[in-house]
């Protein structure tokens, strides 16, 4: 399971994506160690598992009880009637080796162990007893996760949803493997707050047995991955883990996140998870090689990803900047110029169109700024103007949703109610609708990437939710809050077609 190759063959690729079902797509589920006690994990883990809406059959373990909030509960996990696919772990220490060897011997096919007090401790007998339980689940053929991680979750296609915290993100591409439970849990945060879809979730814990590189080999070939996250903090085998990585990435992206990037984080990596990590920048540099996109930190390397699933790859980096306003164009400018992206002169014939589209003093470059028009229609046809011109590989549009974010308050003011304003306000909020959906249909009809940024993001998911913004991302068009995170997306695009392309990368 652990050796520094990973099998190519059709047959061994078959028999590894039917182990993996029995971790994300289960049939049947045991939360071992589950309490009526919604102070104890062994509660909240089941009670996160059935408020997910998990659609197989789940069971909960303890010798106490027969049933915990409506699951049925058995003794021990030899006590569930048929075949059991998968055992979720959430026992004292003490406890947790027998429970292993008891799902061996019932052949169990994957286990999950929550609990945590193992290689991550300076205890050698905690060492001893996670090198036991890797010994138990290898003999066995027994995926084991963990210990010390925060659980899984795959929304498709049993809606499995069995972490420490409860987050439900919808079904997508995106695909997530984490050394770190609680940067897991932002990630499924952000994903369910910005309605981005998630295949596969995995709190990777101390990897006694499966590593993050068997995760990535796994999403590889998985069906329902389009796009691979991994938070790393290290690796105990780095030519396995590189192996992984450059024969992952010729099927589908990667971005990986470095956590422990100084020696202060180093050393919190190491009473972490037990981690060992190398030298930060020969480990970025092996990745780059390895054909991997490498983000700063675990936000932009989530919008990076999400970018991936939605949008298709520029295929270079001469981009546009459509702007409502000329400051934004300015900054997004500076945010191209820094990326390394190329801020086009704009050709005749598109200076020739947006002369019949803008007002007459607009300014005649790139950025393109929209003066401040009232006409909700003059951005779409900007962004088409130009997306559509074969010199242009992708637009960056700053500013959407203005008026879906005035009007609540809008329609608060007396004034404007008198006057009769209601309708024409939801009409152009109506129009600002439409213009949205037209973004998303335009990334289709060029094949060309739209990546948006907008200030009215940081009133999006307030006491009053930007209708517009919240349709856009809806559609999978992710709205930026920052000109340069959205051009730091837009260069990392450019770089995963420059390796796809043998193209050297800058």
């Amino acid at each position: 399971m652990n050796s520094t190759t990973f099998p190519d063959s059709d047959a061994a690729i078959v028999e590894i994506k039917h182990q993996y079902h029995a971790l994300f797509e289960p049939s049947s589920v045991a939360i071992v160690g589950a309490s009526p006690s919604p102070l104890k994990w062994g509660f909240r883990i089941l009670l996160n598992t059935k408020l997910g809406g998990y659609k197989g059959a789940l069971y909960a373990v303890n010798p106490k009880h027969k049933e915990i909030i409506g699951i049925e509960c058995f003794p021990t996990i030899t006590d569930i009637p048929g075949e059991l696919d998968l055992a979720v772990i959430v026992l004292p220490p003490q406890f947790v080796l027998e429970s292993i060897r008891e799902c061996a011997a019932r052949g169990v096919r994957a286990c999950v162990v929550i609990t945590a007090g193992f290689g991550e401790t300076k205890d050698s007998a905690a060492h001893l007893s996670q090198e036991e339980m890797a010994r138990i689940a290898r003999d066995a053929g027994m995926l084991l996760v963990g210990p010390n991680c925060a659980g899984i979750a795959s929304p498709d296609p049993h809606s499995l949803y069995s972490g420490m915290v409860y987050r439900y993100p919808k079904s997508g591409g995106f695909s997530l493997v984490s050394q770190s439970g609680n940067v897991g849990m932002t990630v499924l945060t952000w994903a369910e707050l910005h309605q981005v879809g998630v295949a596969r979730f995995v709190s990777s814990g101390n990897e006694a047995v499966l590593r993050s590189e068997d995760y990535i080999h796994f999403f590889g070939h998985d069906t329902r991955t389009k796009a691979i996250l991994a938070y790393i903090e290290g690796t105990t085998d780095g030519r396995r883990f590189f192996n992984a990585l450059r024969e992952t990435t010729k099927r589908k992206p990667v971005v990986v996140v470095k956590g422990g990037t100084t020696s202060a984080g180093q050393q919190a990596a190491n009473s972490h998870t037990g981690a060992l990590a190398g030298p930060t920048p020969l480990f970025v540099s092996a990745c780059r090689q390895a054909g991997a996109n490498v983000a700063e930190d675990f936000y932009q390397a989530m919008e990076l990803t999400s970018a991936f699933v939605n949008q298709p790859l520029p295929r270079g980096r001469r981009v546009v900047i459509v702007s409502e306003g000329g400051g934004w164009g300015v900054i997004g400018a500076d945010a191209c110029a820094k990326a390394g992206l190329d801020l086009i002169p704009l050709p005749e014939g598109v200076l020739q169109e947006l002369d019949t589209i803008l007002p007459g003093w607009w300014s005649r470059g790139n950025p393109i700024d929209l003066v401040a028009g009232n006409d909700r229609t003059m951005m779409t046809r900007a962004i088409e103007c130009v997306l559509k011109c074969p010199e242009v590989d992708a637009v960056l549009v700053l500013g959407v949703g203005y008026m879906s974010s005035r009007a609540a308050e809008m329609h608060r003011v007396p004034e404007l109610a008198e006057m009769g304003m209601g309708k024409l306000i939801d009409a152009a909020c109506d129009v600002e609708l439409h213009e949205v959906r037209k973004i998303n249909s335009l990334i289709d009809l060029y094949d060309k990437p739209i990546i948006v940024a907008s200030d009215t993001v940081l009133l999006a998911y307030g006491a009053t939710p930007n209708a517009a913004i919240r349709e856009m991302e809806r559609l999978g068009v992710y709205a930026y809050s920052s000109p340069h995170n959205a051009a730091h997306t837009l260069e990392n695009m450019a770089e995963r077609y420059e390796y796809l392309n043998n193209i050297p990368r800058k």
